[in-house]
């Protein structure tokens, strides 16, 4: 299990504790740089984001946690990934 500090930590606690958590019920448990990634793409909801860095660093567990939070908590409907062939 690997831990977060600070604010990132207290969102993290947060989302574990939380009833309703997407982040809770995902069956990983997510670094603090993809953690932090989440929080960011949930304070400028609901725009879109483009999820880029270097190969290896978990972009595809970033994005199913922003999209199942999403839609756990109901600010989401449906989802459109557009991805390079």
């Amino acid at each position: 299990v690997v831990e977060a500090s600070g604010a990132l930590g207290d969102l993290l606690e947060q989302l574990r504790a939380s009833e309703g958590s997407g982040v809770r019920t995902a069956g990983v448990d997510p670094l603090p740089h993809q953690l932090a990634v989440l929080e960011r793409a949930f304070q400028r909801w609901p725009r879109g984001h483009l999820y880029a860095d270097e190969v290896g660093l978990g972009k595809t567990i970033e994005v199913g946690l922003t999209i199942r939070e999403a839609h756990v908590r109901g600010w989401a409907e449906r989802t459109l990934l557009l991805v390079p062939a």
